[in-house]
C-alpha cells in the first residue's frame, strides 16, 4: 500500500499526467481497503468496527475522487482512524505474542502463577 502510494507520489512529482498517477493511487487504496477489511474481519470488536469503516471509507473515496475534487473530505475520518487501527493491531499482536509458546515450551513472557511467583 505504502510503496504504491509512494510510487504514485513520485509519478506526480515527475510530471506524469493526472490520469496515470491518480488511477494508480486509487487502485492501491482499493487494495489497501481489501487488506484492512480482511485483517479486521475476525478481530476484536473495536478493531473490527474501525477497520471495516476505514475500508469502506477508502473505497468511497477511491470511487468518488475521479469525479469530485472535494472528495478528500470523505477520507478525513480515516486520517484519524488509520493510526488508531494500527495501534489496535499492535496491541492485538503484542497480546498474541505473549500467549505464544517459544521453542522450548515456555511462554514468551513470564506470567505470575496462582501463588504470586513467576513461573518458569
Amino acid at each position: 500500500w505504502l510503496i504504491g502510494d509512494m510510487i504514485s507520489d513520485g509519478m506526480q512529482l515527475g510530471g506524469s499526467p493526472i490520469g496515470q498517477y491518480l488511477s494508480l493511487r486509487l487502485f492501491v487504496n482499493v487494495l489497501a481497503a481489501l487488506w484492512i477489511i480482511a485483517a479486521s474481519w475476525r478481530a476484536p470488536m473495536a478493531m473490527r468496527i474501525i477497520g471495516i469503516f476505514i475500508a469502506w471509507d477508502l473505497v468511497a473515496y477511491s470511487l468518488t475522487a475521479p469525479f469530485n475534487t472535494g472528495a478528500f473530505v470523505i477520507s478525513l475520518p480515516s486520517l484519524v482512524l488509520v493510526p488508531v487501527w494500527f495501534a489496535l493491531v499492535g496491541r492485538l499482536l503484542t497480546q498474541m505474542a505473549a500467549q505464544t509458546p517459544v521453542a522450548d515450551g515456555r511462554q514468551a513472557v513470564a506470567t505470575p502463577d496462582s501463588s504470586g511467583t513467576n513461573a518458569g
